[in-house]
């Protein structure tokens, strides 16, 4: 048994499994599919990020900051859950479940996000320095 031909099965699998997820969540959420709805989620969940760094970062000074972040978590796992489901878990789809168009754009954003995540992170970094 060969590498390629194991991950090739494995890809397979992770498309079957992706495809069948999708049919059983297809219906679901009808209404919350329109663009505006989906960047409401979006936001939501940019919100409840930024909100527990926030905690996180108080938490330093005061432990009874911490208290704040557990609710907040508590919110931000329906949200992504619901922003996942409405957004057709197009993030995390195997390549084989998409169109060409869809791994464009899947990879455009990806590139986005890493170069954001990077120009945070400078932050940090020159702080420990």
């Amino acid at each position: 048994m060969t590498t390629g031909s194991l991950l090739d099965r494995y890809e397979e699998y992770r498309t079957r499994r992706f495809l069948k997820n999708e049919e059983i969540t297809g219906g679901w959420m009808p209404n919350w599919r329109t663009r505006r709805r989906r960047r409401i989620l979006a936001v939501a969940v940019v919100a409840l990020i930024a909100l527990m760094f926030a905690v996180a970062i108080a938490s330093y000074f005061t432990m009874a900051a911490a208290i704040v972040w557990l609710p907040a978590a508590l919110i931000f796992l329906p949200a992504w859950t619901c922003l996942q489901i409405v957004s057709g878990r197009q993030s995390d789809a195997p390549r084989h479940a998409l169109d060409e168009r869809e791994i464009a754009e899947r990879n455009s954003a990806r590139s986005i996000g890493l170069s954001v995540a990077q120009a945070l992170l400078l932050i940090p970094i020159f702080t420990l320095l």
